[in-house]
């Protein structure tokens, strides 16, 4: 069955490949967001490096295996960790312009 949509499995594989990324995604990756900003639980950093990628919380909860509340609670950390409102300030904050969707290098 094709809906134009990955299978979870693959998009999760696709989303957490940290070592496979290309320089300019890799300070999007999970580890490339911890080493910026500590204050960040590595599921935090997880979380963060999807939300960058633009993906929604239930997506996140699927790729993560966990409920979309507990997505919604470490977005809430984040936010407070990283003093910002929204998920396109958070993208900002990590390097992701509003424009194009693309890193910024900082």
């Amino acid at each position: 069955m094709d809906n134009g949509k990955l299978p979870w499995r693959k998009l999760r594989e696709y989303l957490l490949r940290d070592e496979k990324m290309d320089t300019a995604d890799s300070t999007l990756s999970a580890e490339g967001i911890a080493e910026r900003f500590p204050p960040l639980s590595s599921r935090e950093a997880e979380i963060c490096s999807l939300v960058a990628r633009r993906l929604n919380t239930a997506e996140i909860a699927t790729c993560l295996f966990i409920s979309r509340r507990t997505v919604e609670k470490h977005i809430e950390s984040i936010f407070e960790k990283l003093d910002v409102r929204s998920r396109e300030q958070l993208r900002w904050r990590v390097g992701v312009t509003p424009q194009t969707g693309m890193h910024q290098p900082q």
